[in-house]
């Protein structure tokens, strides 16, 4: 899934407000005064690389990219419909910015912005005008900097109070910008709060699979894969081609969200209560192997881009949480090994209560 053209970066006002649909989730811009950005992006490529190998988000990892427009730019953004993924994706920027002079900002895919967002008792009048907000506020050293804070609008029209990007980041360049210290403290705050475990590693579990041979470095190279693969297949427990053995298969073991692991789990408890028993392991292989056949069924499609999937070998049967945490802890980003929260699951009991923890972790 690529990413959507950054041409839209430099109009005059937004695309949504023109008319014109923007795709989903969230879109970053990272920009750098006076200094090399190709060696900012190889740092925030490896700054990302233990999440883009190991961290089962839900539908496609972050994608970026090094753009020389009218200005040089680092352009990425995440496809996603967990806001628990989302809320990472933020974090690891917050602490990027924390390492790295840069200026990042960030949005969703329909102009909003997303930090003020999250602290919206605490914003000036003139920053609830249309389009006023856009664009001026950044992350910047760990904490929520406002471009031309001092220029208080007076006038709610529409399209005059925007501040194209190219202006907004001359307006850094040239130091016009303030830390808003209320605003920065709520959004570093709910930033840095992770509920379960750091980087919510707590809701990840390692989980074994039975996968077709074939499939195999799909799975290995692309964890995010099984989220996909999931989404496609549904929740069609009735569906008969899961009482089919996969051939050929290969047992790996890989990390998994609290979203997928469930959403098996309930699946597989109502086969249950028809009489089908099935393991995890196996109803997993199998569905993520019809969920495979579904996508690429839909070839013609943006969701189906072959260029997403990483065919390069490995060594290894697995890619799961241990590895991962390991990594983290050897760039002192995590003090120790974070358990699987198994706690969640007897919380939880009835079907009603996980729904409703589930949808927490969803955008709607």
């Amino acid at each position: 899934m690529d990413l959507p053209d950054s041409s839209d970066l430099w109009e005059t006002a937004p695309l949504e407000f023109q008319g014109t649909s923007i795709a989903r989730g969230s879109r970053f811009v990272i920009v750098l005064p006076n200094e090399d950005l190709p060696s900012l992006y190889k740092h925030w490529e490896e700054w990302l690389e233990p999440f883009n190998t190991y961290y089962p988000w839900n539908n496609n990892k972050p994608r970026f990219k090094l753009i020389k427009d009218k200005i040089e730019y680092i352009y990425g953004g995440l496809t996603s419909d967990l806001e628990i993924d989302d809320n990472l994706l933020y974090s690891l920027l917050l602490e990027f910015s924390t390492i790295h002079n840069c200026f990042i900002h960030l949005w969703d895919g329909g102009n909003e912005e997303i930090r003020l967002a999250l602290a919206y008792e605490h914003l000036e009048p003139w920053m609830n005008y249309p389009l006023a907000g856009n664009n001026r506020s950044w992350l910047y050293k760990g904490q929520v900097t406002i471009v031309n804070l001092h220029q208080e609008i007076k006038d709610s029209s529409t399209e005059d109070n925007f501040l194209p990007l190219n202006r907004a980041i001359a307006q850094l360049f040239n130091h016009d910008h303030k830390i808003h210290q209320e605003i920065s403290q709520k959004i570093v705050s709910i930033l840095n709060t992770y509920e379960y475990g750091k980087y919510n590693l707590g809701v990840i579990f390692d989980q074994s699979i039975l996968v077709h041979k074939n499939e195999k470095q799909y799975i290995l190279n692309n964890p995010w894969f099984v989220g996909r693969a999931v989404t496609a297949f549904g929740s069609d427990s009735f569906d008969s081609r899961l009482k089919e053995e996969v051939v050929e298969a290969e047992t790996i073991n890989v990390a998994i969200s609290l979203v997928v692991l469930s959403e098996i789990r309930a699946i597989q408890s109502s086969l249950r209560s028809r009489g089908i028993v099935i393991e995890v392991d196996i109803l997993l292989g199998r569905i993520i192997h019809l969920g495979k056949q579904t996508l690429e069924s839909k070839v013609h499609e943006a969701t189906t881009d072959t260029n997403e999937i990483e065919y390069q070998s490995t060594d290894t049967n697995h890619t799961g949480r241990q590895k991962f945490q390991e990594i983290l802890i050897s760039q002192q980003r995590l003090d120790k090994i974070v358990p699987e929260d198994e706690s969640i699951f007897q919380y939880t009991q009835s079907g009603e209560d996980m729904d409703i923890l589930l949808n927490s972790f969803k955008l709607f």
